[in-house]
C-alpha cells in the first residue's frame, strides 16, 4: 500500500514525538471507561474485517476530516480532538477496489510524550468536538 509517506506526515501533525498508537485491526473486547460505546464505535472496531464501515459511512457520521488524503488504492482521514487524533485508513475490498472499507483505525495523542488514548475515548472526543461546531 502507498500510505507510508502520507501516514507519517499525518502522524507528525498529531504529535512531535512518537507515541504508541491505539490501533484497531480486529474487534476489541469492550470500550474503555468514559469512552463511546455507540453502534458506530463498534463498527470502527471492525477495521480490517469484511463488514468494516465504508469511507462514505464514516464521512456521513463524522463529517469532513481535518486532514484527508485520497489515492487510487485507498484513503486516509484524520479527525482531531483537543487531546487526540483519530486516524482512519481505508483500502479497496478484494475484487472491488472502488469500495473503500476501513482497514485500520488509530487513536493518537496530540501532545508529545503523552500516551495514546483508548480508541473509544478518542472517538467520543471527536464526536463531542463535531457536535460543538
Amino acid at each position: 500500500m502507498r500510505f507510508a509517506p502520507g501516514l507519517a506526515l499525518a502522524l507528525a501533525a498529531c504529535a512531535t514525538a512518537p507515541s504508541a498508537p491505539a490501533t484497531t485491526t480486529a474487534p476489541a473486547a469492550a470500550p474503555a471507561p468514559g469512552g463511546s460505546d455507540t453502534a458506530f464505535a463498534r463498527l470502527l472496531r471492525r477495521a480490517g474485517e469484511a463488514d468494516a464501515p465504508t469511507l462514505e459511512a464514516v464521512e456521513r457520521r463524522l463529517g469532513e476530516a481535518d486532514i484527508a488524503r485520497r489515492e487510487a488504492a485507498g484513503a486516509m482521514l484524520t479527525y482531531r480532538a483537543e487531546s487526540c487524533a483519530l486516524v482512519l485508513i481505508f483500502a479497496g475490498a478484494q475484487g472491488r477496489p472502488n469500495a473503500l472499507r476501513l482497514a485500520e483505525a488509530q487513536a493518537r495523542a496530540r501532545e508529545a510524550g503523552a500516551p495514546a488514548p483508548a480508541m473509544d475515548a478518542c472517538l467520543a472526543a471527536v464526536e463531542a468536538r463535531r457536535a460543538r461546531s
